[in-house]
Parts: structure tokens; C-alpha cells; sequence
């Protein structure tokens, strides 16, 4: 018995480095999803007559650009803790991890509910289509950061 406990434990110490790496590959995934989305915003902001359809186009390209910082730092600090040992440090690096997911879930919420709201109101297929794109990754990239901030 005191040799599964052992084995478990062990297999949990070895489980955590893998744990950090695969929360900074998520959010550097995340990055790169929304920094794709902007550039796909703005691109289809250019190609927009309707004044309208170009602010909701800007105002997408602005929302994903905001996200791709916020996932980048959220990435750096797993990727940080990924090489960090001693307690002191990971317990540092942890409460800035869970601090910088507090702050990019402040306004998550009122974020999800306008970008939800207009794209569901767009007539234009391209923009509605974007817009729930970002909505998804959006909620992607809030679970992601949940999960990095409970652990």
C-alpha cells in the first residue's frame, strides 16, 4: 500500500510541469487564434462600404487584439512557472497568474454579452460568422484561464 502512495505521488510531482506547459501552449494557441480573428476583422473592415458594418468590424479587431495580449501575459507566466522549482517562486508566479486572470475576467462578462449581441444582430454573414467566432474563442480562452487560476 505505502508503495501505490509513493508511485502516486510521484506520478503527480511529474504531472505538474506537463500540466504548466500544456496552460502556456493553450494560451499562446489562444493568442495566436485571436490575433488571427483580428487581422481577419480588420481585413473585412477594409472591404466594408457600410460605416456600420466598418465600426463592428473595428470593433472586433480591437476586442481580439486585446485578448491576444491578455492570453499572451497569461502564457508567459505559465510558461515561467513551467521552469520555476523552488515553492517560494511558483507560489509568487501562481498568484500573479491568478491576479492577471482576475483582471482580464473583469469585464469578460459585459465583453461576451456585446459581442454575442452584435453579432447575432449583424445582417451580414461574414461579420455574424466572425463575431461568433471571437465569441468562441472568447469562452475558450475564460475556461483556459479558469482553469489556470484554480490550480
Amino acid at each position: 500500500m505505502l508503495f501505490f502512495v509513493r508511485v502516486l505521488i510521484v506520478a503527480a510531482c511529474l504531472a505538474l510541469p506537463s500540466l504548466a506547459m500544456a496552460q502556456a501552449k493553450h494560451f499562446a494557441a489562444s493568442q495566436r487564434h485571436f490575433e488571427d480573428l483580428a487581422n481577419k476583422a480588420a481585413d473585412l473592415s477594409a472591404s466594408m462600404d457600410n460605416p456600420g458594418e466598418k465600426n463592428l468590424c473595428n470593433y472586433y479587431t480591437a476586442t481580439a487584439m486585446l485578448y491576444a495580449l491578455r492570453a499572451h501575459a497569461l502564457a508567459q507566466l505559465a510558461a515561467v512557472e513551467e521552469r520555476l522549482r523552488q515553492p517560494e517562486d511558483l507560489a509568487l508566479v501562481r498568484a500573479k497568474i491568478v491576479e492577471t486572470k482576475n483582471v482580464a475576467a473583469r469585464h469578460l462578462t459585459n465583453d461576451l454579452k456585446a459581442l454575442e449581441s452584435l453579432a447575432a444582430s449583424s445582417e451580414n454573414s461574414r461579420i455574424h460568422d466572425l463575431g461568433m467566432r471571437l465569441v468562441n474563442e472568447v469562452r475558450v480562452f475564460s475556461h483556459n484561464a479558469d482553469t489556470a487560476a484554480r490550480q
